[in-house]
C-alpha cells in the first residue's frame, strides 16, 4: 500500500519542498475540468509551487486532508535541485543518446520512470539561478526556478505511478552536480517570447501582457503545453496578485486554437486602449444622490436588495440554507410576501452545486417544478469554464430572461475554491470580482457558503477567508438555535449595511416559512404561555402571584412580568381589587 503523505515527509526530509497536486481518477484531473492539459500534475494551493514548503505539519495538514493528492516538488535553489525531464514520445531518449555519445555519458544519480514512459533526472542545483526551460534538446526539458516535478509515488493519468528506477532513489544514490557539459547547453541564448523586461505585471495588464505573450510563443510554433508553462511561470513570477491558474491555462487554449506559426495571433490589444477602458470616474455627493434611488430597491426586505451581494452561511446539510434560499425564491417569483415582508416579484437565475436528480427534489418542496421563470446553471455544466466567464455568461442569461435576482449555489464550488485557496484573501476577492460586476449593473446577488467546523459568530463564521463577509453588503448565518427548539425552527442573525434585525427566529411549516420574533421575545412568549397553560380555569379557582410562583416553580418577578406580557389579551382575566385582603387573582377566560 502507497503512504502518498509519509513520501512527501521523506522527500522534505531530504530538503525538497513540497507542494500538493491534483490527482487523477480514470484519467479525469481532480480539478474538474474535463480538459485539463495537466491531469494530477498542478498544484491545488493559492499560488501554485510558490507554496511549495518543507514544513512537516504543513505537509501532514495537506495529505491528512487531502490522501489521494499527488506529491509535487518544487524544483531550483529552494530545493537545490535540477531535473531532467526526459519524454519517450517526443524522442528525448534518443536525444539523451546522441548527447552522451557526443559529451560523455551523465552521472548515475537518482531517476524516476514517469506514468507514460519517460525519466526524470536528478541532479544538484549549481551556483546562479538557472530557470526553467523547454526544449533544452529535442524531447528533453528542464525544470529549475520556477519549476516542479511529480514525486514518486504519485499516480499518472494512464493510471500508472511514478517510480524510482532500480537502485536509483535518493536513499541509495547520491544526487551528483549538474554536468558542465548540461550547463553550456542550457545557457545557449535562446530567442526571448517576452515583449517587455522582466518587470511586474501589474493588476490591468495581465490578461493583455500574457495573452500577447502566449501569441508569440504560439507564432514560433510552441505547443500548447509549452506555452501553458511558460505563461504560468511569468504569472507566478511577475503578475501582481497573480491570475488564477484556470484562467492562465484558459489563455494557452484560446491562443493555441491558431495554427503554429500564424502570426496572425500577434493582435492583442494595445496598453493604451485598455487604459482608456478603465478610465476612472469620480462622483461628488450630488451626482451620487442624484444616480441612486432614495429607497432601498429591496427583493426581499431586508435581506435581499437590487444592486448588493448577500451571503447566506450555515452548516453543511444541516443549517437548511437551499431548504430557506429555495422558499425565498419561490415568494419571489409570486411576488408574495416573505417572512412577513412584500418581495418584488422577478425571474430568478440560480446556480447550483446538487446534481439534478436531487436538484429536482429540493426544487418540489419549494414548488418550483415546471416554472419558466426560474432558470437553473448546474455546476456540472460548467466545469471547466473560468469563473469570470461563468459570471458572464450568467448576466447576459439574466439580461435576457429579465431576471433581477442570481443566486449561487454554492460560491466556492462554482469559483474552484479548493485547497487552501478560500483560507487567502486574494483568492476570496477573486471569486467575488464577477459578481460584484453583476451587482453593479442592478442585478440582486445571493451568495451561500458553507459554515466553518469551529461555527463563530455571524459575519466570522463562514468557512474561510473573513475577506468573504467585507466584500458582501449583507450577511445571513442560519442555524438551529439552542434549547427546545423544534427541528423546524432556525435562528437567523444579520450583519448588514442595511437596517436588518440583528436575530430572528423563523418555522418552516406547509404554508412556507413564517417569522416567529426576535429570540428573546419567542421565549417570553412562550414562557407566558407556559404560565397560562397551568392557570385555573374558572374564577372561584382563580390564583394569586404567590400562588402562581409556588406552583411553578418561579420567582414572583419573573410570574409578574409574564403576567404582565398577557395583560390585555382575552386569554388572561384578572380579578380582585390589588390590595390587602383582596389580592389580584387570575384565571384563564
Amino acid at each position: 500500500m502507497y503512504d502518498l503523505k509519509r513520501s512527501a515527509l521523506r522527500a522534505a526530509s531530504r530538503g525538497y519542498s513540497i507542494v500538493p497536486l491534483h490527482w487523477a481518477t480514470h484519467g479525469l484531473c481532480s480539478c474538474g475540468k474535463p480538459d485539463c492539459s495537466s491531469v494530477g500534475k498542478h498544484p491545488f494551493t493559492s499560488h501554485g509551487f510558490k507554496d511549495a514548503t518543507t514544513n512537516e505539519s504543513t505537509i501532514s495538514r495537506w495529505w491528512s486532508e487531502y490522501p489521494d493528492a499527488n506529491i509535487g516538488v518544487a524544483t531550483g535553489s529552494v530545493s537545490n535541485l535540477i531535473v531532467l525531464d526526459v519524454d519517450r514520445r517526443h524522442g528525448g531518449i534518443e536525444s539523451l543518446k546522441k548527447f552522451e555519445n557526443e559529451n560523455g555519458r551523465l552521472p548515475d544519480g537518482p531517476a524516476v520512470r514517469t506514468g507514460d514512459g519517460g525519466f526524470h533526472l536528478y541532479f544538484r542545483c549549481p551556483a546562479g539561478t538557472v530557470r526553467s526551460r523547454s526544449g533544452v534538446l529535442p524531447g528533453i526539458d528542464m525544470r529549475g526556478d520556477g519549476g516542479l516535478v511529480v514525486y514518486p509515488p504519485s499516480i499518472h493519468k494512464s493510471g500508472k505511478r511514478y517510480r524510482w528506477l532500480h537502485d536509483k532513489s535518493p536513499k541509495k544514490v547520491r544526487t551528483e552536480p549538474f554536468p558542465a557539459s548540461l550547463l553550456k547547453v542550457t545557457n545557449t541564448p535562446i530567442p526571448s517570447t517576452s515583449l517587455k523586461s522582466e518587470s511586474n505585471i501589474s493588476e490591468g495588464e495581465r490578461n493583455s501582457t500574457l495573452t500577447s505573450l502566449a501569441g508569440v510563443m504560439r507564432s514560433r510554433g510552441m505547443t500548447m503545453q509549452a506555452i501553458e508553462a511558460a505563461l504560468l511561470q511569468d504569472n507566478s513570477l511577475r503578475c501582481v496578485p497573480p491570475l488564477p491558474d484556470n484562467e492562465v491555462c484558459s489563455i494557452a487554449r484560446s491562443v493555441s486554437r491558431y495554427p503554429p506559426g500564424d502570426t496572425g495571433i500577434l493582435s492583442a490589444p494595445s496598453r493604451s486602449d485598455e487604459k482608456a477602458e478603465r478610465k476612472l470616474r469620480f462622483r461628488s455627493g450630488k451626482q451620487i444622490s442624484s444616480e441612486t434611488p432614495v429607497e432601498v430597491p429591496w427583493i426581499v426586505p431586508p435581506w435581499v436588495a437590487s444592486g448588493a451581494i448577500t451571503e447566506i452561511d450555515g452548516k453543511v446539510k444541516l443549517a437548511g440554507k437551499t431548504t430557506l434560499l429555495t422558499h425565498m425564491v419561490n415568494a419571489v417569483l409570486n411576488g408574495r410576501p416573505f417572512l412577513g415582508q412584500q418581495t418584488a416579484r422577478t425571474k430568478v437565475v440560480y446556480l447550483t452545486e446538487q446534481n439534478l436528480i436531487s436538484l429536482r427534489a429540493t426544487m418540489e418542496r419549494a414548488s418550483l417544478l415546471g416554472r419558466r421563470d426560474f432558470i437553473v446553471l448546474s455546476w456540472a455544466d460548467a466545469i471547466g469554464i473560468p469563473w469570470p466567464s461563468v459570471v458572464s455568461a450568467v448576466v447576459n442569461e439574466c439580461k435576457n430572461r429579465k431576471a433581477g435576482l442570481l443566486v449561487v449555489d454554492t460560491l466556492g464550488q462554482f469559483a474552484g475554491l479548493i485547497g487552501d485557496a478560500e483560507n487567502n484573501s486574494g483568492d476570496a476577492l477573486r471569486a467575488l470580482e464577477p459578481l460584484q460586476k453583476a451587482a453593479a449593473t442592478g442585478l440582486g446577488v445571493i451568495v451561500v457558503r458553507h459554515e466553518r467546523k469551529s461555527g463563530g459568530s455571524v459575519g466570522d463564521s463562514g468557512r474561510g477567508s473573513s475577506a468573504f463577509a467585507g466584500a458582501v453588503d449583507v450577511v445571513m448565518l442560519v442555524r438551529r438555535p439552542e434549547g427546545n427548539q423544534a427541528r423546524n425552527v432556525r435562528l437567523i442573525q444579520t450583519v448588514s449595511r442595511f437596517d436588518a434585525p440583528d436575530e430572528l427566529l423563523i418555522e418552516l411549516t406547509d404554508e412556507g416559512y413564517r417569522a416567529l420574533g426576535a429570540p428573546g421575545e419567542v421565549a417570553k412568549k412562550v414562557a407566558a404561555a407556559d404560565l397560562l397553560s397551568s392557570m385555573p380555569k374558572f374564577k372561584k379557582k382563580a390564583a394569586t402571584v404567590v400562588e402562581l410562583a409556588s406552583a411553578t416553580g418561579k420567582s414572583r418577578a419573573k410570574v409578574q412580568q409574564l403576567l404582565d406580557t398577557l395583560a390585555g389579551t382575552e386569554e388572561l382575566v384578572r380579578s380582585g381589587q390589588g390590595c390587602k385582603g383582596d389580592p389580584y387573582r387570575y384565571h384563564k377566560s
